[in-house]
This record gives structure tokens, C-alpha cells and sequence, in this order.
């Protein structure tokens, strides 16, 4: 058989005896899912780590800092270069066997419940503290004061 480039011998376990999905960077790196863990082979060295959720699709954002995992319990994960989970999509339904990054930037994720749903990874890793602070110097105002109680 012929092949074009490098090919990748993965390592055998009872657990994880094959790549489940794999995706390849602008930058020409390769991160790949075996069940319960993610590989990414960067150009400084390899990562790996263990996840609690069933990987069925990646996907890199266009600079290549982040990867997005989209899971069989409907769960959508961004991760950082470093293997550190920076934010978890609950809200994702059904099963995710696809995700991807838009030119904008927004990570998109398709769910078997139907929907295609779409996030901006800049606030995904933010807490709803920092999001209420955001939204009011945005808006200027100070939402405390313009929500009205609930009865």
C-alpha cells in the first residue's frame, strides 16, 4: 500500500484499541480520540489526557490553540494546547457527532436531536459573574437595577 506522508503507529490497549476521530490543524498537527482519551501531537511534544465523556468528533479552531470534541453524551468540550478543559457546552443536545469552527470564529456543533448550534468560544470559558460585568459596560447599565424581582 502507498501512502503519502508520515503514518502513525497508535498504541494498543485493551481499552483504547483504536482512533475513533481525528483531526488535523492549520499549523499540520494531528489530535485524535481513542475512546476516553485525546491526543494531541503538537510540534513541542505530545499530549495526552484522559476525558469523562465518549469523543465522536474534532475539530481545530484556525490558529490551532484550541480543540473542540464533540461527544456522544451531547456534550460539547473546547480544550487549550495544553490539554486544560476551558469550558464544557451542556446545552448541546443529543449526541454531537460533528463540530467545527466557523470563519468567524464560532464553534458549531450538530446534534442528532436536529439542531445545528453555534457559540462564541471567547465566552463559553467565562464565569457569570464576568459575563453580567461584560454585558453591563456593554450596555451601560447596571442590570441589579433593571431587572425587576422575582414574586
Amino acid at each position: 500500500m502507498r501512502t503519502l506522508g508520515e503514518s502513525f503507529e497508535l498504541e494498543s490497549h485493551p481499552r483504547r484499541p483504536f482512533a475513533t476521530s481525528a483531526a488535523i490543524s492549520n499549523r499540520g498537527e494531528l489530535a485524535f480520540a481513542m475512546n476516553d482519551q485525546l491526543v494531541w501531537l503538537r510540534e513541542e511534544g505530545e499530549v495526552r489526557w484522559d476525558v469523562d465523556l465518549t469523543p465522536l468528533d474534532l475539530a481545530f479552531d484556525a490558529a490551532g490553540e484550541r480543540l473542540a470534541v464533540g461527544t456522544r453524551e451531547g456534550i460539547v468540550a473546547l480544550y487549550d494546547r495544553e490539554g486544560t478543559l476551558l469550558a464544557l457546552v451542556h446545552d448541546a443536545g443529543d449526541r454531537v457527532p460533528w463540530v467545527g469552527f466557523a470563519p468567524d470564529g464560532r464553534l458549531g456543533a450538530a446534534s442528532w436531536d436536529g439542531a445545528l448550534r453555534f457559540y462564541s468560544p471567547d465566552v463559553l470559558g467565562r464565569s457569570p459573574e464576568e459575563l453580567v460585568a461584560a454585558a453591563e459596560r456593554a450596555w451601560g447599565l447596571v442590570l441589579e437595577e433593571v431587572l425587576e424581582p422575582r414574586q
